[in-house]
């Protein structure tokens, strides 16, 4: 028997793993996640959304069906049965994370829905009654960190979404910055290399280190041995689970917090945010200046922070808090 059920696609960067491992772990309620997709991650599951039986045992047992991204109407289209009577008398909750939510406004309109979550606290512009609940850590084991002497710097590059293909589509390009470069992707990937470029040019002790395509658990202990810090991206203002994971293994995440972001985490924990905030403007000099920095001791911050303020057991008390009171 499980109290709640998760519905997601294909866990979006572990995020329902560690919520559904925490729920498990931290409180009284029990909780299983149902998965549409695999993906080359590999994240663990729960129950397959082929598996009619076991799917359909999970509603009629659970108190509450948390719907990560999608409605429940596109789960539907993704079973073999009909969802609806299985869900008419549960507690209804829905979990947003980044684009879908920056293309479309006017999703959080439903009345069904107990309540709203959101990942990212950039979200919470769209939607004000929401409810900002951070992504918890979500690891796996791991036997050891390695600190490079140097700042050596990993990014998970993309050239997709240019800014001038994403303003076409985003509802409300005022909340992110107006001078960026469009050409430039939202991650800032060919920004944050050029000023890797430019530095070394310098004679800057600095380096880009591109990670493998492998699965999580995999990734997870190459990221824990091979940088020093984490560049997340310049555009959308917030951060992700990559800089997460960093964080959590003491490396430090380096992204471009915007003031509305920072005014809901501080809503959340108000002890200072240890990120390094960099932008489009200023990344080669802050990246300069960070360099004057020993890693270790920016990790160690980063750390701290992290695991107080990403905590899964705080996350998982005040998640079933909002579902069952």
């Amino acid at each position: 028997m499980s109290d709640i059920v998760i519905f997601c696609v294909d866990s979006t960067a572990g995020v329902v793993n560690g919520l559904t491992e925490a729920v498990n772990k931290y409180t009284k309620y029990s909780c299983r996640f149902v998965r549409a997709k695999e993906n080359w991650l590999n994240y663990p599951g729960d129950i397959s959304i082929d598996d009619t039986d076991a799917v359909k045992e999970a509603l009629t047992d659970c108190q509450a069906v948390h719907f990560n991204i999608y409605d429940h109407n596109a789960y539907n289209r993704m079973l073999n049965f009909d969802l609806t009577p299985f869900i008419y008398d549960k507690i209804l909750t829905r979990h947003f994370h980044g684009s879908i939510v920056r293309r479309n406004d006017k999703l959080f309109k439903d009345s069904r829905y107990k309540k709203y979550f959101v990942s990212t606290p950039d979200l919470k512009q769209y939607c004000p009654e929401a409810v900002y609940l951070p992504n918890p850590i979500y690891l796996p084991e791991i036997h050891r960190i390695r600190y490079p002497d140097n700042w050596q710097i990993m990014h998970m590059p993309t050239n997709m979404y240019p800014v001038r293909r994403y303003l076409r589509s985003i509802k409300h390009p005022e909340f992110y910055p107006t001078d960026y470069p469009l050409d430039s992707c939202i991650k800032g990937t060919d920004l944050f290399i050029k000023a890797v470029e430019d530095l070394r040019d310098e004679g800057v002790d600095i380096e880009y280190v591109r990670p493998p395509k492998m699965p999580h658990a995999e990734s997870i202990k190459w990221k824990a041995d091979n940088c020093s810090a984490v560049f997340d991206q310049l555009y959308c203002g917030v951060y992700g689970m990559n800089s997460i994971e960093a964080m959590s293994m003491g490396k430090l995440a380096i992204t471009r917090i915007s003031d509305y972001a920072l005014r809901e985490m501080r809503n959340w924990d108000s002890e200072p945010v240890v990120i390094y905030n960099v932008d489009h403007t200023n990344i080669n000099d802050k990246l300069r200046e960070l360099t004057r920095e020993s890693p270790k001791r920016m990790g160690k911050l980063a750390y701290d922070w992290a695991w107080k303020f990403h905590s899964p057991k705080r996350i998982a008390q005040r998640f079933v808090k909002e579902l069952f009171e």
